[in-house]
């Protein structure tokens, strides 16, 4: 169980390690704390990253009917930081959530608590199973080798990522499908089909919807798609 914040209910650890047992349970913190994720940004995106938290920060106190907090704050780096919290709003949402989505896009390939495993089964806290499975998915996963085994698409999407991912890629992705076999189906590009606008720069490329999905780790452990991920984010 990946947690932002540990749990310190140590009465709610057991019930749980009860309820599932002979299954393990461990409770990892996904993070090393909020400052020191922000400090090992590099140069650019830390500079991003303060100053939307800064105008955030800056119009939330511009807003505020308390003239003597108006006039208190002289928003540089220091007092950013020692405003923020995983519950603030840098303008894109709670940082508690984009870190999440992060953190399930990019670190968890590597973490060392998944390092002897090569499946990986994730199911988001709010996802509950309405009825016993007629086949293990997890079987079906291993025995078709399959990279992605997925239970809802498309879950959201997005324009204008051609360009970024011919830049990690080195292909362009112009479209993404699902066959009527339950198969994901893409139509790939090159350079200058990344950057047409009327072609793939336009495309609203689909996602998986991240709340139930089965992955294959050794496919997103391998280095070429490590440093793809890298720069697409």
């Amino acid at each position: 169980v990946f947690t932002a914040e540990p749990v310190h209910d140590i009465n709610k650890v057991e019930s749980l390690r009860s309820l599932v047992a002979p299954a393990k349970v461990s409770i990892v913190v996904d993070n090393r704390g909020l400052e020191q994720e922000i400090a090992d940004l590099s140069p650019s995106r830390r500079d991003l990253f303060l100053k939307k938290c800064r105008t955030a920060l800056q119009n939330a106190t511009m807003n505020s009917n308390n003239k003597n907090e108006k006039e208190a704050f002289l928003w540089d780096d220091a007092a950013v930081l020692r405003n923020l919290t995983w519950f603030s709003d840098c303008g894109e949402g709670r940082l508690a959530y984009n870190w999440q989505a992060e953190f399930r896009s990019r670190h968890i390939w590597h973490h060392p608590a998944l390092a002897t495993y090569q499946w990986m089964m994730w199911m988001d806290t709010d996802v509950f199973c309405t009825k016993p499975w007629e086949r293990d998915p997890i079987a079906t996963a291993i025995q078709n080798d399959l990279v992605l085994f997925f239970d809802n698409y498309p879950g959201g999407g997005t324009r204008e990522l051609a360009t970024r991912i011919y830049d990690a890629f080195h292909v362009a992705l112009c479209k993404v499908s699902l066959t009527t076999e339950g198969q994901l189906e893409s139509v790939l590009g090159t350079e200058q089909d990344a950057t047409n606008d009327e072609y793939c720069n336009r495309a609203r490329i689909r996602s998986v919807h991240g709340f139930f999905h089965i992955t294959n780790l050794d496919f997103y452990r391998n280095p070429e798609v490590i440093d793809g991920i890298e720069q697409l984010l």
